[in-house]
C-alpha cells in the first residue's frame, strides 16, 4: 500500500535536525530589511523543525483518515511560514493529501508527481535556509 510520502518533506530520520539559527543566504533581490526576513526565516525554521516532530510520529498509510487530516493541518502550519520561494511547494504536498483523502486515484497520481518535485525543493530550501536536513 502507498504511504503519504510526508516523510519526504519532512524527513523520518531518526537523527535530531542539525540546530542553528537559519542561514543569511542572500537573495538574488535586495530585501528592504534584512531583520525582517531573518525573523521570517526564522518562524519558517522553527515550524518546519516543529512540523517535522509531528510528523515523524504519525502514521503514514494512505488510508488512515485522521493521519491525513493531522497531516493536512501539520502542512497548513507550516506553508503558512513558509517563504515565498517554497509556499506553492507546500501547496503541491497539501494537495497531495487533498487527493489522497479523497480516493480519486488519477488525482492522486496527478499530484504524487507534483509533490515528487515539490518535496525535492523543499528539502533543498530547508538544508540551505534552516539548516535542516529533512530528506
Amino acid at each position: 500500500m502507498a504511504t503519504i510520502p510526508l516523510a519526504a518533506a519532512c524527513g523520518s530520520s531518526t537523527q535530531p535536525p542539525a540546530s542553528g539559527g537559519g542561514s543569511a543566504a542572500a537573495s538574488s533581490s535586495s530585501a528592504p530589511s534584512a531583520t525582517t526576513s531573518a525573523q521570517g526565516d526564522a518562524a519558517y525554521c522553527a515550524a518546519l523543525e516543529s512540523g517535522q516532530k509531528e510528523l515523524e510520529s504519525m502514521s503514514s498509510k494512505l488510508s488512515d483518515t485522521a493521519a491525513l487530516a493531522q497531516g493536512k493541518a501539520v502542512l497548513e502550519k507550516i506553508e503558512a511560514a513558509a517563504p515565498a520561494e517554497v509556499k506553492q511547494e507546500w501547496g503541491d504536498l497539501i494537495a497531495f493529501v487533498d487527493a489522497a483523502a479523497s480516493g480519486d486515484k488519477s488525482a492522486l497520481t496527478a499530484a504524487t508527481a507534483k509533490m515528487d518535485a515539490s518535496s525535492t525543493t523543499i528539502e533543498k530550501h530547508a538544508k540551505t535556509t534552516c539548516n535542516l536536513d529533512i530528506s
